[in-house]
């Protein structure tokens, strides 16, 4: 049975406190220059829907691994690193390039690794029982982290504009990019919180859950390129059309979110028992 989320602990005063400490900490990252996934409240909320969906044997091996850590409170590890120089060799992990007309087996490969390798590893150490701990919980850390990015269609990108960071655009008057926009923006404006916006999206029936957990890695980064074009279609946000492409765009964030978090748990399921 799905564990019940935890408590909201923000206020919606504080809410919009954090939203602002948030887009100031994620101007000062880049994908090169940008790549942030799903921002802070969207890879939290992908921690909540995962943790809600794990087996009890899954749940008890990944407090072994975190200790007194949520999936949802180290989802965002791997963004908050990228400021340490120790670290600039995982700046590719965190996304993949596949030009139109490609698919991941005819893209060229980034020979630093990416998005799917990175997923592919680390699933690998986890499965391992001659991983150390602290291969583990790095492993773990970086896993929840990366399937939330590779839900996130302009993580999937095109290589010649960055996956949307030098399509500039307006949302509500104030300048960004495209990239951006569908990290953090849209969820941003619903103004809730992790948990919340979890709970929202958080609405599978359990043949969906199925259908979606019967996936791999592959299959997820497809369905990414194949969204990606909505995130490219035009009209781009403008001042006055940011209202209108939150209604059309915010349902696909929401279900990518879902699913990442169903999968997720799935894979975490599959590698610690059902």
């Amino acid at each position: 049975m799905p564990q019940p989320f935890p408590t909201a602990r923000r206020t919606a005063t504080n809410r919009r406190m954090c939203v602002v400490l948030a887009v100031t900490i994620l101007g000062q990252h880049g994908w090169i220059p940008n790549a942030n996934g799903f921002g802070q409240t969207g890879h939290r909320a992908v921690g909540h829907i995962a943790q809600r969906h794990l087996t009890q044997q899954a749940l008890a091996a990944v407090k072994a691994i975190l200790g007194n850590e949520t999936l949802a409170e180290v989802s965002t590890y791997a963004d908050e690193i990228r400021s340490n120089p120790d670290f600039d060799y995982t700046k590719t992990w965190h996304y993949v390039n596949i030009p139109n007309g490609k698919n991941y087996d005819t893209a060229p490969l980034n020979s630093d690794g990416d998005a799917i390798e990175a997923i592919e590893r680390f699933t690998k150490t986890l499965r391992s029982k001659n991983a150390t701990d602290k291969e583990r919980v790095f492993a773990l850390k970086w896993l929840g982290h990366l399937v939330g990015d590779i839900h996130q269609p302009l993580h999937v990108g095109r290589a010649e504009d960055f996956g949307g960071n030098k399509i500039t655009c307006k949302w509500f008057g104030k300048s960004t990019n495209l990239h951006t926009v569908w990290d953090s923006k849209l969820i941003e404006a619903t103004e809730l919180s992790d948990t919340e916006f979890a709970k929202v999206c958080d609405k599978a029936s359990a043949a969906e859950k199925q259908k979606w957990q019967n996936s791999t890695v592959r299959d997820w980064a497809s369905e990414s390129l194949k969204h990606r074009a909505q995130a490219y279609k035009e009209p781009l946000p403008t001042t006055a059309g940011s209202y209108r492409y939150s209604h059309d765009n915010l349902p696909l964030v929401k279900k990518r979110v879902n699913q990442a978090g169903i999968r997720l748990a799935g894979l975490l399921n599959d590698i610690y028992g059902k």
